[in-house]
């Protein structure tokens, strides 16, 4: 019998170094303050959503699926609810310190009054998905642009 654990290899091109997490954490920071400045609701939301996922580490189908009453960010909350995460299990994840200020802003400005409404949407009513013509959206596309360019991170 093989030790798969043992003859397994790391896929370094899908891990991102620090630096390379710094930079991705800059870059969505600058797309969320100047689609503030410029009222472009898509940018705001693509950016909140990559920082979503750098800051917490979720998976981009937790992150699609998130409804508003998910994120709890009020005074002394501090978590996202993830109802059905890998093995269909419901867990919560602590949000960091800096990313409260970013939901909460984006929760005031686009987020639906609606607390079963999506959280991120890719249209009126409709959810984020990961197909490819919401590609650009859904940042599966962090995880494709970043595992391309892991060389130069």
């Amino acid at each position: 019998m093989t030790d798969h654990a043992s003859t397994a290899t790391l896929d370094t091109a899908r891990v991102l170094r620090p630096e390379g997490r710094d930079r991705l954490r800059t870059h969505f920071e600058g797309q969320v303050a100047h689609a503030k400045q410029r009222g472009l609701w898509r940018d705001h939301r693509d950016g909140v959503l990559g920082l979503v996922l750098l800051a917490t580490g979720i998976r981009v189908g937790e992150a699609c699926a998130l409804r508003r009453s998910d994120v709890r960010v009020g005074r002394g909350e501090r978590e996202i609810l993830i109802r059905r995460g890998k093995g269909g299990r419901k867990r919560t994840v602590r949000i960091p310190n800096d990313l409260r200020g970013v939901l909460r802003d984006y929760l005031d400005a686009f987020a639906s009054e609606d607390p079963e409404a999506a959280l991120f949407t890719g249209g009126p009513d409709k959810p984020v998905s990961l197909s490819r013509s919401t590609a650009p959206a859904c940042p599966g596309s962090v995880q494709a642009s970043s595992s391309r360019r892991m060389d130069s991170l």
